[in-house]
């Protein structure tokens, strides 16, 4: 079976262009990586685009997915987060399938626009994200686009801790990711909404410690004390007990984060990949 995984195109690797790679290594089928313009001669294959926004930011959405249907193809249109929802409706009715984040309001939103609907996370590679021996040189580590109000990075000097962020902006390449969370303590997230947070699957794996809003795969991969209700604005006082509490007692730092690891290996790729070559399946 051939897929096309399409993402966004950018000049610096970013969420979706790991999904389409590690799906290439680890998918049973042929899947190829793709932008929307190199999918537009494409015929009888299966075109997943990894969010609906890709193609919402076309001039002329159903006109184009009607081309692709018209060449024989599947499409399977992801819905990642709540930015999908409401503005991109059209598109997910026209679409053959819903791919949605671990949240389960998204995956309930999809079904009122198709019955084929399905929980494809994203994955990582426990053999790149893993503990390593390096020196601590921040308290605090923050990974996402900054300019996103809803995650709110504006939080981090509240906290009153040191603090290293990888962003857009301040970009650090994936295979470095690993050091840059080793080379801090603890993990913080402060979103209104996720469908998955990536983050915090990878500094997971890491063995860190991991304090963030309860959103997407959080309660998946945190410790329930460690999960902190949404706004977080309203609760950085228990951020910053948290973290004075595991700078004071190491070994319960330690001992949460290898809980972490442990939980986070559900969505190691070997596990992950499958549930998309089942979904692929079922649309053929």
């Amino acid at each position: 079976m051939k897929v096309y995984y399409v993402t966004y195109p950018s000049e610096k690797p970013w969420c979706s262009d790991f999904t389409a790679e590690n799906l290439a290594n680890h998918s049973t089928n042929n899947v190829s990586p793709a932008t929307p313009r190199q999918v537009n001669g494409v015929r009888d294959s299966i075109i997943h685009f990894h969010n609906v926004q890709i193609l919402g930011r076309r001039l002329r959405p159903i006109l184009y997915m009607n081309h692709l249907h018209k060449n024989g193809n599947k499409v399977i249109v992801g819905l990642r987060g709540e930015h999908g929802k409401h503005r991109y409706d059209k598109i997910l009715w026209k679409a053959d399938a819903i791919a949605t984040g671990v949240d389960p309001s998204l995956s309930e939103y999809a079904h009122s626009f198709n019955e084929h609907v399905y929980v494809l996370p994203p994955g990582e590679d426990p053999t790149l994200f893993k503990p390593l021996t390096v020196k601590n040189d921040a308290v605090l580590s923050w990974v996402g686009r900054d300019h996103k109000q809803f995650k709110h990075a504006e939080h981090l000097p509240r906290l009153g801790f040191s603090y290293k962020v990888a962003t857009y902006n301040q970009y650090i390449p994936h295979h470095d990711l690993p050091a840059f969370y080793n080379s801090t303590r603890i993990c913080v997230g402060f979103s209104d909404y996720e469908g998955f947070w990536r983050p915090g699957l990878e500094a997971a794996l890491c063995g860190l410690p991991v304090i963030a809003t309860d959103v997407g795969a959080v309660p998946n991969l945190v410790d329930k004390d460690y999960v902190i209700p949404v706004p977080a604005k309203d609760h950085l006082n228990i951020y910053m007990q948290h973290i004075q509490t595991f700078l004071e007692d190491p070994e319960l730092a330690a001992e949460v984060g290898r809980r972490n690891r442990i939980r986070a290996h559900r969505y190691s790729w070997q596990n992950v990949a499958p549930l998309y070559d089942k979904a692929w399946g079922e649309l053929c």
